[in-house]
């Protein structure tokens, strides 16, 4: 593996992808096989890992909670325009409280474990699509 690298590929209102994006050498691509398999063997191992001891998931979520108030707290002033553009758009959503419209992109909800049951549920082989 050369390069990793992980997270959402699309977000939108009604749903998100997760993208898993990896540069294997030749010898890897090689094995490309024998590396999906342990890259599902590692997301079992996270399931396992998230799915059975709450506390240690709450304890995660709630510290990415605090890094996401500290990058709203200290973050740069950006291009007016996008941010007029960006709170405009947040006014439309019903679910955003008007007080909280500026800290909209920088609000966490509280650790849900049924949500998180049904993420790690669509993360398996059969679920997701692969490119080579």
């Amino acid at each position: 593996v050369v390069g990793l690298t992980s997270g959402t590929g699309i977000d939108s209102s009604d749903f998100s992808l997760f993208s898993l994006s990896m540069s294997l050498t030749p010898k890897g691509m090689q094995a490309k096989d024998e590396v999906l398999a342990l890259i599902f063997q590692y997301i079992a191992l996270i399931k396992q890992t998230a799915l059975g001891d709450p506390d240690l998931m709450t304890k995660y979520h709630n510290e990415l909670r605090q890094m996401s108030a500290n990058q709203f707290k200290f973050r740069e002033n950006g291009d007016p325009t996008d941010f007029c553009s960006s709170a405009a758009d947040l006014m439309f959503d019903a679910d955003i409280p008007k007080h909280k419209l500026l800290r909209a992109g920088s609000l966490c909800s509280d650790y849900d474990s049924t949500v998180a049951q049904a993420f790690m549920d669509r993360l398996r082989p059969d679920n997701c699509m692969i490119t080579i």
